[in-house]
């Protein structure tokens, strides 16, 4: 994971299923000009009567918050 949020490769998570779900994914994106150094952050959110997407470049600082709040959320999940 953090590979990914380093914008070394690129990272995807889903959650849920049918017609509701919540993506995340960072990395070098088609429909985004971005590349390795400034990769792309998309997230995707549906429910059965809602579509949302948001997306954009972001830097190394901006990926690195987002690395240590993921590790954050992770330990207290396995804590539970």
């Amino acid at each position: 994971m953090s590979g990914g949020l380093k914008g070394e490769e690129g990272f995807a998570l889903g959650i849920g299923g049918g017609d509701s779900g919540l993506n995340l994914e960072v990395g070098t994106l088609a429909e985004f000009i971005c590349r390795p150094g400034r990769p792309a952050f998309r997230l995707r959110y549906a429910s059965s009567g809602v579509r949302v997407e948001v997306g954009f470049v972001v830097g190394h600082s901006c990926l690195n918050e987002l690395a240590v709040d993921l590790e954050r959320i992770l330990a207290l999940a396995r804590a539970v």
